[in-house]
């Protein structure tokens, strides 16, 4: 039996839902997709997919993972494969010349970006394929404590974590001379500089500050969030997340 080293995918996939492709390769191309998603290969953290990315990897994943952050269903198309997949379909960065236009036309793309047809040219609007997603999203589930102490504080409970969680925001302070540490693991840190346990976020120093992290962290299944502090009063922790 043969494997084929070039797969096509499409489907829909409902608000905050997940679909995975358990297939080896070492490319992904997004073709077409109505909104933004994120991707997570194998175990790795999410990050933003969109119509016209396309990932290389120096190595073979086994396992491809699809989310719909948004409020409404996405239709995408997909190719996975163990050599880069090129698109070459024509894409454009700035004027071009439409010929037997005289009068200005205002465009609104599916997307809502405003461009125009003036004076025989087309102009593209100026944005980043980025600019179509938000980077940063709020998770529905949420927990804050006013102070960590040096007894950890279960923020994410290891035995709901059933089939993966994204870590979307950590924002905390810690007070003058105190640390905070968050630990992501299947068992609580016994202390905030427990090396036996993963350690993903720390704050310290010796004048009260603020941290905020605003980056999404896949954390696979079975895992939990603690945060715990030095000593009492270090300081507030605030969490965000989403379930899988």
């Amino acid at each position: 039996m043969s494997i084929s080293r070039y797969q096509t995918y499409a489907a829909t996939i409902q608000p905050g839902e997940l679909f995975t492709i358990n297939r080896a390769g070492r490319s992904v191309t997004c073709f077409e997709a109505s909104a933004g998603l994120e991707i997570v290969i194998d175990d790795g953290s999410s990050s933003a997919f969109f119509a016209g990315v396309s990932v290389d990897f120096d190595y073979e994943f086994k396992r491809i993972q699809l989310l719909n952050p948004n409020d409404t269903a996405v239709t995408f198309q997909i190719a996975t494969a163990m050599g880069k997949v090129d698109d070459n379909r024509l894409t454009v960065s700035t004027a071009l010349q439409v010929a037997g236009i005289s009068d200005p036309v205002k465009i609104v793309d599916e997307n809502g970006y405003l461009s125009s047809l003036s004076n025989g040219f087309y102009e593209v609007p100026q944005y980043e394929a980025w600019a179509k997603v938000p980077k940063h999203k709020i998770g529905t589930s949420f927990m804050s404590i006013e102070d960590a102490t040096n007894v950890a504080s279960m923020f994410v409970d290891p035995s709901a974590n059933s089939n993966g969680v994204i870590i979307r925001s950590i924002a905390g302070a810690n007070t003058a001379g105190n640390a905070v540490s968050i630990y992501a693991d299947t068992a609580p840190p016994s202390n905030w500089i427990d090396t036996t346990k993963r350690k993903i976020f720390q704050f310290y120093g010796s004048q009260t500050a603020a941290q905020n992290l605003f980056d999404p962290i896949f954390l696979p299944v079975g895992m939990g969030i603690y945060a715990i502090a030095n000593g009492a009063g270090a300081g507030p922790v605030a969490i965000t997340w989403d379930y899988l």
